[in-house]
């Protein structure tokens, strides 16, 4: 495309907005490589490309670009065995975890945004690089103790020696203090110094490393710690030479994928361009134009997107039954505006950019696209106004063929109207003999009678209000622009007489011409003005129909979202109530130890068949109902803790369950010496007296398992209400597993993949017999203490199967 017409025409500004909407250097790249195509295909896909970020950021919002860093360089460092420091390794696993969430954005909905989704999955998945370099490099840029042992290592020293030389240097502070500028540790070439006195540098002894701008302190290494600081100094050395080892070994699985990554930050900056490219059309309320193969352009309500206010749009035609249009009206009244905007717009169009206007408007593409607009007077080549128009126009005519649009500024202008009129009237119809589609603004009549008789040729004008003596903005194709120089002359205080011989002077047959000039321009915009109306209710019934589409099409998604929903939760209920049956069946093979397991199995077999009768029911149920059926219920109220028992009237033996009247406690009776008693109270033992017990009996569950049952339990209707943990502090072992047996079907239910059990620490012993019990589970598939931080032997934390 013809540079010189790109700059004429401000393309480069409208990039420069453009640039305001990228997430990263990448789409910058992108957007200032932009220029326009006349390859019909390209066009298309890079048009629909727009259309769907447009439709994306309707229906669930834009997409997300944030986290991607231009990071082409630092993998093009890797590559020739570079090492990249921690910052960049960060930026680069930054950029592609930021990728592959683009990319699942992107992938989701595919068919509806299938130009986006190819891009998309360009995008590769790096988890061998993500993972090293996150469990290598801390967020703060820092290469983490854990990256290998041997820095866990050494650091580990650093940190001893560092230590054993602050408390020699902290020792030094205290004794020396006559000898000490000022009682401070400070770091000089990394030997750990104290600013001395100069009169005491001898006296202090030790290794001088700087001295102060006035002399006056010497910051000197005491001669206790040069030894250890030594030390230090290699310790410092092997710390770096193992984080200068870790940084290559990452950057070499970088530099491993280099290709990969690179595909990927290439279609990353594609999808960042076309994201740019949407809210930039979002923000000047834009349309995508259809594309003509014939040459023939139509625009409605062309907007330029550089113009600021209110601005008045333009409908405009060019092509079909006529190639070459003819603007005339007064200065100030929009004709180099006019062809600015559609040159302007093609160019966009043609660079893929949805444009300033209204449904409707199409497009011709073009090889190339010529413009001579503006003041072209050039003093540095000593050139006249004229002469640089004729410069120009002399290169146009020579490339222009029928592929082009040539856009032509007062054209004939700057000489002698007779000449001038003549030799523009040679220029267009030589252009026209070659097919070139022309747009020309003048001030010359004879150029009007010329497009009145020329065949290919039409006349146009800008809007004229004769009451305000004002120009409008609006173009009228069709319509010849009447010559207002008089009336407006008479306006504005023009003495009478000058004005009436003025008059006078005008030919008769041309005055009688610019009359009908004026009729004409009366009768086409009452037309212009019932077509835009009429076009204007057009765009509002499109507007209404858009909306009630996507209306439908967003209930018809919610409502397939939420049987799928539903389906996958029958799907899921029904599978882990076949895994659990299995379980439960293998527990009643078991069951021949103890009656107790099997009416326990027994009980959870018919709670599961409960659960999984109720929640069939509720999937095939009306989707409303499901709906609110699988919303999540509040937790049933936990029973008192002093449900369950009854008081007997019997002296209680040791071994009973009691309860102290003088404070409600209960508790199990554990030794009796005359008139007191030793009662456990969960974990703590009291000495009470005999007359303030009762036995009693349980005639319910045990406070144990009513607390395994408050933690735990949960129904499948209410599965997200099961908690992460369960407590098991102060039961006894029989309790513990009761209690731990009902969680772990809840959880199962509830689709847990991991859980806590809190047991404390103790001797150990409830720890043992969990475990044992947990090993026999075949649905666990693993436990093991958490991190010290989050409990460590005081819990242990359970893992489930698929």
């Amino acid at each position: 495309m013809d540079e010189h017409t790109l700059t004429k025409l401000e393309y480069p500004l409208v990039l420069e907005q453009i640039r305001e909407f990228a997430a990263c250097g990448l789409g910058l790249a992108e957007i200032d490589a932009l220029t326009p195509s006349s390859n019909a295909t390209w066009i298309t896909d890079a048009l629909k490309e727009v259309t769907e970020a447009r439709f994306l950021s309707d229906s669930r919002g834009h997409m997300p670009l944030g986290g991607i860093r231009d990071i082409r360089q630092l993998i093009e460092k890797a590559a020739v065995s570079a090492m990249l420091q921690p910052k960049d390794l960060l930026e680069v696993a930054g950029t592609l975890i930021s990728g592959r969430r683009l990319k699942g954005f992107l992938t989701k909905d595919a068919e509806k945004v299938p130009r986006l989704a190819a891009w998309a999955r360009q995008i590769g998945e790096f988890p061998k690089v993500e993972e090293e370099i996150r469990r290598c490099i801390g967020d703060k840029g820092e290469v983490v103790d854990s990256a290998s042992p041997q820095l866990g290592s050494i650091r580990s020293r650093l940190r001893t020696f560092q230590g054993r030389i602050s408390e020699k240097l902290q020792s030094i502070l205290r004794t020396h203090k006559t000898m000490i500028q000022e009682p401070v540790i400070t770091l000089r070439d990394d030997r750990y110094c104290i600013p001395v006195k100069a009169e005491h540098r001898r006296e202090f002894g030790g290794l001088v490393h700087d001295q102060s701008s006035s002399g006056a302190t010497v910051f000197m290494e005491p001669q206790v710690v040069v030894e250890l600081g030594n030390e230090l100094r290699e310790l410092m050395i092997k710390e770096r030479h193992e984080i200068e080892r870790i940084l290559a070994q990452i950057s070499a699985l970088v530099a491993a994928r280099a290709s990969d990554i690179q595909t990927t930050v290439h279609a990353l900056g594609r999808l960042d361009m076309v994201s740019a490219k949407a809210r930039w059309a979002d923000s000047r309320r834009c349309v995508e134009p259809e594309l003509d193969s014939k040459g023939s352009l139509v625009f409605y309500g062309a907007r330029h997107p550089l113009l600021q206010g209110d601005v008045v749009p333009i409908d405009v035609r060019l092509g079909g039954d006529f190639t070459a249009l003819l603007i005339t009206g007064p200065n100030t009244g929009g004709k180099t505006v006019t062809l600015k905007t559609v040159g302007l717009l093609t160019l966009l169009a043609q660079s893929g950019l949805h444009i300033p206007a209204d449904p409707g408007t199409r497009v011709a593409i073009f090889r190339n696209v010529f413009a001579d607009i503006g003041d072209e007077q050039s003093i540095q080549q000593s050139l006249s106004t004229f002469s640089s128009h004729i410069r120009q126009i002399s290169r146009i005519v020579t490339e222009a063929n029928n592929q082009s649009l040539v856009l032509l500024d007062e054209i004939g202008a700057g000489t002698d109207p007779q000449e001038g009129a003549a030799l523009a009237k040679s220029i267009l119809a030589f252009l026209m003999e070659r097919g070139v589609r022309i747009m020309a603004s003048t001030h010359y009549g004879e150029l009007k009678e010329f497009a009145m008789t020329a065949p290919g040729v039409e006349n146009a004008s800008v809007e004229f209000n004769h009451e305000t003596l004002s120009p409008t903005y609006r173009l009228l194709v069709g319509v010849p622009g009447a010559s207002n120089a008089l009336n407006i002359a008479s306006r504005l205080g023009l003495n009478k007489s000058i004005i009436d011989g003025a008059r006078k002077m005008v030919d008769p047959d041309r005055r009688s011409l610019e009359e009908a000039y004026l009729r004409m321009e009366e009768r086409r915009l009452a037309a212009e003005k019932a077509e835009s109306s009429a076009r204007q209710s057009l765009a509002e019934i499109e507007k209404l129909k858009r909306e009630y589409q996507r209306e439908y099409q967003a209930l018809r998604n919610r409502k397939e979202e939420t049987t799928r929903k539903a389906s996958e939760q029958a799907r899921d209920v029904v599978r882990r109530a076949q895994d659990e049956a299995k379980q439960i069946l293998s527990d009643l093979r078991r069951a021949g130890r103890e009656d107790r397991s099997t009416e326990q199995a027994r009980q959870r077999l018919s709670k599961l068949n409960a659960a999984v009768a109720s929640q069939m029911e509720t999937v095939e149920s009306p989707v409303p109902t499901v709906r609110e059926d699988l919303a999540p219920k509040p937790p049933k109220e936990s029973p008192a803790l002093d449900q369950g028992y009854q008081e007997l009237e019997v002296e209680p033996e040791v071994g009973d369950e009691v309860i102290a009247t003088t404070f409600g406690r209960q508790g199990v009776l554990r030794r009796r010496e005359g008139k007191d008693a030793e009662v456990q109270f969960g974990a703590m033992r009291m000495t009470v007296p005999v007359s303030t017990l009762r036995k009693i009996t349980r005639t319910g569950p045990s406070p144990a398992r009513r607390e395994a049952q408050r933690m735990g339990a949960i129904s499948v209707e209410a599965a997200s209400t099961v908690p992460s943990e369960i407590h098991l502090r102060g039961m006894r072992a029989e309790e513990a597993l009761v209690a731990v047996d009902e969680y772990l079907d809840q959880a199962r239910l509830a689709g847990l993949r991991t859980l806590r059990l809190v047991h404390g620490k103790g001797t150990g012993a409830l720890r043992k017999v969990l475990w044992s019990h947990l090993k026999d589970d075949p649905s666990i598939k693993s436990f093991a203490h958490p991190p010290e931080a989050e409990g460590g032997a005081g819990a242990t934390v359970v893992e489930f199967k698929d």
